[in-house]
């Protein structure tokens, strides 16, 4: 009898990989091969990225970046990690973002599993395997990143490891501010010493990295927090209302190198005090808090959707690869048919938006888009509330949740 020769650890580890990454990645690498610079710039800000990465210096110390610590330095990092050669650092970038965006399927998959119980629809992960592969905002910006540990911090906090979720959720803000809205989902349904760890680990970090560049630079670092603060509205209503016509961009680079131009509104001021709209928006998101019945996986993450979807329609802004957080917590939580033609919708109109028709200099269709985006996020939040105040849902799950 012939002997079977042993497999190598190598095709093991290769073999264990599930088909969707590996289609992930084969598709994601063809697609780099064979496009131009231009082609993988498309009409995101990864131009832009490698524009402030060159200039002398490190951000938050030697200039003001309006993207969160994480993102500014990893661009730095990758810069430097390429001499410079702007080929090296797009192709380097990608490869990172490839990564990070395999690392978000591995975690969907694993969520997914706890949200629909074994087996889970398959579907619904080939549906996000193919938006991972199509869609360019995942290499066009960097909101993916933020997403991957935003999905990392709520499988840790499944799994009991409070550590991991805290620290991941400290680097999801520190790529963007509002997945810190993830601790109303932790207070609400963690102990409060469990909730207490993932808080201070993921409060305690951003804080220390913004404590330290503010005292190494207290002029640029003040004025990178503030310039998000202070670009005015856009893509939203209140910038339908205010009559801002335009993108979330910031218009030169060289404003930069200038502290003071970061609180310079180049916009409309706002018809309606953003504050005055936020008790309205924080209303309705604290009595579903109390309200909600947080039994099951699948209702954390719907409330942690609905908060996200109060947020974006109050929100001055909006920029649309935001939805890219919304895409793996809508698949997740809501029904299978539902979440697909919901996800689609949204997508589809966030391409409409940009960069189908603002591109062209069509910016009046935002009287279009915006109500109709606005819309899907509210019919978005109805359904995801639905599932929070369903108080019959989750008696099994809920002692493994709440231990």
């Amino acid at each position: 009898m012939e002997k079977q020769r042993p497999v190598s650890p190598v095709f093991k580890t290769l073999q264990s990989i599930p088909a969707p990454v590996i289609l992930l990645i084969f598709a994601r690498l063809i697609f780099l091969m064979v496009s131009t610079l231009q082609e993988i710039y498309g009409f995101g800000d990864v131009l832009h990225f490698f524009h402030m990465a060159q200039f002398n210096g490190l951000p938050f110390i030697a200039y003001w970046d309006e993207h969160p610590p994480l993102h500014a330095f990893l661009s730095k990092g990758l810069f430097f990690l390429a001499g410079g050669r702007e080929n090296v650092y797009v192709n380097l970038l990608y490869l990172f973002f490839m990564g990070v965006d395999a690392g978000s399927l591995v975690l969907f998959r694993r969520l997914l599993r706890r949200c629909a119980g074994a087996p889970a629809s398959e579907t619904l992960t080939w549906f996000f395997t193919i938006l991972l592969i199509a869609l360019p905002y995942y290499w066009w910006y960097f909101d993916g990143m933020g997403v991957f540990w935003l999905l990392l911090s709520l499988e840790a906090m499944f799994s009991r490891k409070d550590g991991l979720s805290g620290f991941a959720l400290a680097l999801s803000t520190l790529t963007k501010l509002f997945p810190i809205l993830f601790l109303a989902v932790v207070w609400r349904t963690l102990p409060w010493r469990r909730a207490a760890v993932i808080s201070v680990i993921s409060l305690g970090i951003p804080l220390a990295v913004y404590g330290g560049l503010y005292a190494v630079s207290p002029q640029f670092t003040a004025a990178s927090v503030a310039s998000q603060f202070n670009k005015g509205s856009w893509e939203s209503i209140g910038a339908l209302v205010d009559g801002n016509y335009q993108t979330g961009n910031f218009a030169t680079e060289i404003d930069h190198f200038y502290p003071e131009r970061a609180y310079e509104l180049k916009r409309n001021p706002p018809v309606v005090n953003p504050l005055i709209t936020l008790v309205l928006f924080a209303g309705v998101g604290l009595w579903a808090w109390i309200k909600g019945n947080l039994k099951t996986a699948a209702q954390v993450v719907s409330f942690l959707g609905f908060a996200l979807c109060l947020l974006f329609i109050w929100s001055p802004g909006w920029s649309p690869q935001y939805v890219l957080f919304l895409i793996p917590l809508i698949l997740l939580s809501l029904p299978e048919r539902d979440g697909l033609l919901l996800a689609a919708l949204l997508v589809l109109v966030n391409l409409l938006e940009w960069p189908v028709l603002l591109s062209r200099g069509y910016n009046w269709t935002l009287l279009a888009t915006v109500p109709i985006r606005t819309l899907l996020l509210g019919l978005a939040a109805i359904l995801w509330g639905q599932q929070v105040l369903n108080k019959k849902a989750g008696q099994v799950e809920s002692s493994r949740l709440n231990e």
